[in-house]
Parts: C-alpha cells; structure tokens; sequence
C-alpha cells in the first residue's frame, strides 16, 4: 500500500510529551467511545440482553487471544524485513478466519442451553469479524509505533470510535436497540483497520509464509501468550459469573466492568500510542524517567477522575444509568479500584514487553488470570460486591508484583509507587469525598455536590502530581528509528 512518507516521521512526533498528548486524546477517546455507548444501551436495552450481549463480546475477546497477537511486540521490538512482515499478515488472516468461525459456532453451539442467547444468536453471530479486522491490524500498527507516530496512531483510534459511535446509535435509533449495540462494536474494528491499512505504507500484504517467521517466533509466542493471560484476566470473569448468576445481575455486574474496562482501554491505548514505542526505541538508562513520567499522566488523566467516581458513585451512577442502575454503585468502586491497579500496571508490562522479557510477563500474567478466576469463584456465592472486592485485592497485588519486576529499571519501585500513584489519588478521594459530604450537609442541588467535589479532587491531585508532569513537559525528545514503508 502506499500512503505516508517515512520522512514525514518527525512531524508525526517523536517526543514522549508529543506521544502523552496524543496518547491521552486516544485514550480519552477510547475511553468515551465504549462508556458512553453504555449508558445510552443501558437506556434503550433490557439489562437481560445486555448481560448476554456482555458475556459474548467477553468470549469473543478470549477467542481472539488465542490468535498470535504477539506478533505486534515480536514486530516492534526490531527492523523487521519486508518478507517477515508479509508472513505476520498471512498468519494474521488465517488466524483471524479461523477465530471468526469458532466465534459463530460456539454462538449457535451455547444458545442450545443458554435459553436468553437463543432469541439473541442471529444479531451475537454478527460479531464474528470483529476477530478477523482486529487481529489483522497489528502488523500496520507496529510500524506505525516503531516510527513513534503518534498522531496518525492516535487520529485513526479517535476517528474510527467516533464513527463507529455514529453507526451504533443510527442503528439503535433506527432499526432495534441490539442491533445497534453489535453494529457499534463491529463497527469501530472495521474502521480502524480500513483507516490504517489505508492510509498507510505500513500495511503488508498478506502472504503464507510461517518458516519467515521463525527468528520472532519465540517472543512472539511469549507475547501471545501473555496476552491471552491478559484477556483472560479481563474477560474471563464475566464468562464464569454467568454460570452463577442470572443474566440481569451479570448486566449490573458488568456496570462496574465498564468502569474497571474504561481504565484498561485507556491502559492499552497509553500502552500501544506511548509506552511501548518510548521503552522500545528510547534510552534504557531513562526508563525510571519515563515510568515516573508515565505514572504522574496516568495519575491526572485517570487515577484523579476515578477517585472523584469513588466519592460520588451512587449519585452518578443513578443520574447516568437510571435509579435501577443504583445498587451497582459499590461494586462499580471496588472494581474501578483494580481497574486504577491494572492502569498503572501496564506501564510496567509494557516494559517487559518490548525489553525481551515476555518470560516473566508470562508468569506474572497467568499467575494474575488463575488468581482471579479463583477469587471469583470462591466468593460468587456471597454477592457482587465479595466478588468486586476481592478482585480489586488481586489487582493491587499484582500491581506491586509488576513493579517489583522492573525494580532493575526502576529502583525503589513500591515506594515510587506510592509517591507517584497511590498517595495522590488517595489524597484526591479523600478530599473530593470530604468536599461532597460537606456540600450534602447543606442540602444543594446533587450536581452542584459533584461539580464541587470534582473541582477539590482536581485541585489537590493535580498539585500532588505536579513535579512530574513538569518534568514531562520540559523533557527532551527520544530517538527514534524509522521502518522502511511496506508494499
């Protein structure tokens, strides 16, 4: 394909405060695009088929990780060559064809004894590409990262949600709500792949050529592997409780997924638009910098709006999703809490990633998947909240675990942790809750009661991170290598 010019390369941005701003624009985007969609279906689309709706985008996920997703790590970490490339997009495909398929036959397969997928199985089955459009954009994505594009990374994300947004809600609006919640979803993979493989040189044509592939095919198969632990760790939970629980629990169950999921989006879109192209084509003796840089951004752009959520969670909750919504509030704080862990998390994992250390990654990534299914499992007979807390237990205990695994890069890392991360979102809550507490005292409007605990928590989270969101801006920019286009 032929599109952007390599030497356009420094215009697109090669500075980690240029890769933070565009990473934030996507990842708030990314964020905006499935949250928001949510509560419009919630509106419109009985918690029962959202619940069902919910559980198979969770299989459909896992199925995807069972395709050679690491290939995208295996392909950034070096200059790959252009017969490589072309192998991945082969094996890409097939993969992809093939996981569509298993997606319509476990569909068709499940709806013989879940009797609330049956009605659903027809409108479900039409998620089945989502496989095939998304595993095939991690080749051009690569490249794309490895050149640290930033933008046009983050303006394909933003314009392929924002689009996707529209169709979803037409179709919701205009032929049946369901329909519109699949739409949106197939929607936003179909776009983004058509817009990157598109407009860009760094999209390979497809070839079947496995043995090309060999010299990656070990951190390849290490990052596909962590992957799939990571998706397991992500969607599994949602695919066991819906053998505990009916299908409207397992909908309010996922309210809370919603806010735990808008905060590992916003980990994968940092991750992939800004982490991993900085550690993989940055200095290794500026890692250290880079993670205290990271963490402070993640801190204001999502730890802080999170800890003014956990201050003001029933209210919102009934004020956005509807009174019916409400008994969802505390387990939406508790998994909120590890989906902040998780966040934080990722800037860790995608160290690991790019730096030969998929091995670890791996442990560490099954470890926290089989923790969590365990911790599922065990308190599923005492309601969502046992569930949500203890869930949100692991996350913490696996984030100090991932920091501890850098602590090479980055010494001293429980304790940068805290200082970074953990003590100003805490001082963010308590504030933004004794802000709220205060304001109800007086009987005020409830939005002024969140407006005003919004702006305390801003304010004193925002001074607690603000040494090293200086620091991001006044850095220096990192060299960064440029692919060779593919055709």
């Amino acid at each position: 394909m032929i599109a952007e010019q390599s030497g356009s390369s420094a215009a697109e941005g090669s500075s980690l405060f240029a890769g933070a701003v565009w990473a934030t624009l996507n990842a708030g985007l990314s964020v905006a695009f499935p949250l928001l969609l949510f509560v419009f279906f919630a509106r419109v689309v009985p918690p029962a088929q959202l619940g069902v709706a919910a559980a198979a985008l969770a299989a459909l996920e896992l199925i995807k990780a069972l395709g050679p997703q690491g290939l995208y790590e295996a392909l950034l970490q070096g200059e790959a060559r252009l017969e490589e490339q072309q192998a991945a997009t082969g094996l890409l495909l097939a993969a992809g064809a093939a996981g569509a398929a298993s997606f319509v036959i476990l569909t068709f397969a499940a709806s013989g004894v879940w009797s609330e997928l049956r009605g659903m199985r027809g409108a479900v089955a039409l998620l089945a590409p989502k496989v095939l459009f998304d595993l095939l954009l991690l080749q051009p994505q690569a490249a794309l990262a490895r050149r640290a594009a930033f933008r046009p990374l983050a303006a394909r994300v933003m314009l392929a949600n924002l689009l996707a947004a529209v169709v979803g809600v037409g179709v919701a609006l205009g032929v049946k709500p369901l329909w519109g919640l699949i739409g949106a979803y197939l929607a936003q993979s179909v776009f983004l792949f058509l817009f990157t493989a598109a407009w860009s040189r760094a999209f390979a044509r497809p070839v079947w050529a496995p043995a090309a592939l060999r010299p990656m095919a070990r951190q390849a198969g290490l990052a596909s592997a962590v992957r799939l632990a990571g998706a397991a760790n992500n969607y599994l939970d949602q695919v066991l409780l819906a053998l505990f629980v009916p299908a409207a629990g397992l909908a309010r169950f996922n309210l809370g997924k919603r806010i735990e999921a808008t905060l590992v989006t916003a980990q994968a879109a940092f991750s992939g638009v800004l982490f991993q192209p900085a550690f993989a084509a940055g200095d290794p003796q500026q890692r250290a910098q880079v993670i205290r840089r990271g963490r402070a951004l993640l801190t204001a752009a999502c730890g802080l709006p999170t800890a003014i959520f956990a201050a003001n969670a029933e209210p919102l909750i009934t004020l956005v999703f509807g009174a019916r919504w409400a008994p969802a509030a505390v387990p939406a704080v508790l998994l909120a809490v590890g989906g902040l862990a998780r966040l934080h998390g990722g800037v860790h994992g995608a160290l690991l990633s790019v730096s030969g250390r998929n091995g670890g990654l791996l442990t560490y990534a099954v470890a926290s998947a089989v923790a969590g299914a365990a911790a599922l499992i065990v308190t599923a007979p005492f309601g969502l909240t046992a569930i949500a807390a203890a869930l949100a237990a692991k996350n913490l205990i696996a984030l100090a675990a991932v920091a501890v695994m850098t602590r090479a890069d980055a010494p001293r890392p429980i304790l940068t942790l805290m200082r970074d991360a953990v003590v100003p979102t805490l001082a963010a809550w308590l504030s933004a809750l004794a802000a709220a507490q205060a304001m109800r005292l007086t009987g005020v409007d409830p939005l002024a009661v969140v407006a005003v605990s919004a702006a305390v928590g801003l304010a004193v989270g925002l001074w607690s991170v603000r040494g090293g969101l200086v620091e991001l801006v006044r850095e220096r920019r990192l060299p960064v290598g440029e692919p060779a286009p593919c055709r």
